[in-house]
């Protein structure tokens, strides 16, 4: 950058031939001269950071092996070499040039407000590490960031196929133009933004059309109003999910337990209580200091070394350790609606839930099942915003219709209903079918209208339809394990056969379906057109059928 100002002002100067660096003019100059012919250039008015390195004491007499120049060539290196891509969450935080990270910076704002409906801290919204950051990894945290992104951009990007099929597959990327038709849809701007917006540029007025807004071209003008549509549509109905659906609500409720009846009586225990309710870049250092700690200590003991005695920030952390052990149990009490100590079995089946809900998986199929009813109900976001509380709630009264399916989510739970090998944003699918049959079991007309119930039941069939062929999927794969001698046509007739038996259990055990009323689905299972199928007389499909496909 510093070069290339360099040789801007040596062509300007026509000063070259008298520059040190006269031998690199053939890689700038004709260039330069170019460029300069169609704009103007004032070097004057270009500003640019510049780092400066002092080192106090060093100098090329008293220190002649270090001095200055080694030093600077070996902080440039030590800089270099330990470098690290930001995480995905801190690139979001920042980012201005696309509305998706906006808006979600709008949600965070909006949980730093007094009558926010649960605290900040109950978003992981600053992870460091370039990996790991899909689910949150503090166990106090609801949600993280990527899982707010992917919640928005089903909410605001998904194409309208996925939105409006509810038995088609995820796959591959949507166009842009797909994406942004929906955007506009959901922002409702033909409602507010006027056709044309005037926004000023850096050189030029820029006059930006409604019908060509996208996600990375909007007028910055229009920044706060977008965002405040956002908010008041779908960015409430997020916060409803996370706030009001009751294993979230167990969670939230859980949390504030923890935080307002502790009580500090020690330095590392206020160290440990900022690190989990204040800032997260304290809780992040609190734990790489302690693994610092003890990995030091393992260093000291293969050497047959004095170990290291454990700092203030070692003594927070086990406090922290324990009040997040604290926290899961006080959880699994709320969610299991027990008062007294609950059983290591219990909090494992907790833990299991919530590993399956605190994912981009579960949050995006949620979105899905509201913005799939939505659109085939013909509601505007208003509408939505006003049944999306009733709808929450008819998933909690299904959760709490017995004993037993409140291990719904439970992936580990014997006869899990949930037979998906992964919990990628690709596989919501299959939690919006899930949603969907819950929805179907609540009979209560209060909660669903007769006219919303009827487009419940003509949606659950056909997502039936697409869970069906998923357990057919993992059904063959088996079979190619177990007997691969066995030919094509034989392993899809008891793949199939295999799935129909597995997903009729799974419909009786945990929703109560009657074999009467799976099986006369099965027999309108023909007339139910889809897009996706593994059936038929595409022998190849089957042939190419992986076994490591999802391993």
């Amino acid at each position: 950058r510093a070069m290339a100002l360099l040789a801007i002002r040596r062509t300007l100067d026509q000063d070259w031939p008298n520059s040190r660096g006269s031998r690199y003019r053939f890689f700038y100059e004709n260039h330069i001269k170019k460029l300069l012919q169609s704009s103007e250039v004032d070097l004057n008015s270009i500003e640019f950071p510049v780092c400066i390195a002092w080192f106090p004491g060093l100098s090329q007499e008293t220190t002649p092996h270090i001095n200055p120049h080694k030093a600077a060539r070996k902080l440039f290196v030590d800089v270099n070499q330990n470098a690290r891509t930001p995480s995905k969450s801190r690139l979001i935080l920042l980012s201005d040039t696309e509305l998706i990270p906006i808006f979600i910076r709008g949600i965070l704002n909006r949980l730093r407000q007094p009558n926010s409906p649960f605290p900040l801290h109950a978003i992981e919204y600053d992870y460091p590490k370039e990996q790991g950051e899909g689910a949150p990894v503090r166990p106090l945290a609801i949600a993280s960031i990527m899982m707010l992104n992917n919640a928005l951009e089903m909410a605001l990007l998904a194409p309208d196929k996925y939105i409006q099929k509810v038995d088609l597959k995820i796959t591959g990327r949507s166009s842009k133009s797909e994406q942004n038709k929906r955007l506009r849809t959901e922002l409702e701007l033909k409602n507010w933004l006027p056709k044309e917006v005037d926004d000023q540029g850096l050189t030029e007025t820029i006059t930006f059309e409604q019908d060509k807004i996208e996600n990375d071209y909007f007028p910055r003008s229009q920044v706060e109003p977008l965002t405040q549509h956002f908010l008041d549509g779908w960015g409430d109905i997020i916060l409803q999910i996370l706030s009001n659906f009751m294993p979230f609500k167990c969670h939230l409720e859980a949390l504030n337990s923890i935080e307002n009846n502790w009580t500090v009586t020690a330095d590392h225990g206020s160290l440990a209580k900022d690190a989990m309710f204040k800032g997260l870049g304290i809780y992040w250092t609190l734990k790489t200091d302690y693994e610092q700690w003890l990995e030091k200590n393992q260093m000291a003991r293969e050497n047959n070394e004095p170990v290291h005695e454990k700092t203030e920030t070692g003594k927070a952390w086990d406090v922290i350790l324990e009040k997040e052990k604290e926290f899961i149990e006080e959880r699994t009490k709320r969610y299991f609606a027990r008062k007294r100590d609950v059983e290591e079995e219990l909090i494992r089946s907790s833990e299991n839930i919530y590993a399956t809900l605190r994912t981009q998986a579960f949050l995006s199929g949620a979105i899905l099942t509201l913005a799939s009813l939505k659109s085939h109900l013909g509601y505007d976001i208003e509408k939505l915003k006003y049944r999306a509380s009733s709808w929450i709630e008819s998933w909690n009264i299904a959760l709490k219709g017995s004993a037993k399916r409140l291990y719904l989510f439970d992936r580990k739970y014997p006869e899990a209903f949930l037979q998906i090998p992964k919990l990628e944003p690709a596989f919501s699918i299959y939690f919006r079918y899930l949603i969907l049959e819950m929805m179907a079991s609540v009979k209560d007309s209060y909660i669903l209208d007769h006219r919303e119930r009827e487009v419940i039941i003509q949606l659950l069939k056909k997502a039936r339809k697409l869970y069906l062929l998923e357990i057919e999927k993992q059904e063959l794969k088996e079979l190619k394990r177990k007997e691969p001698t066995l030919s094509n046509k034989a392993m899809k007739m008891r793949a199939k056969s295999n799935s129909e038996s597995i997903l009729r259990g799974l419909c009786k055990t945990w929703f109560g379906i009657t074999k009467d009323e799976f099986n006369q689905w099965l027999a309108e299972l023909d007339a139910i057109p889809s897009d996706e199928s593994l059936s038929g007389d595409n022998e190849q499909e089957w042939q190419d059928l992986d076994i490591a496909e999802d391993d």
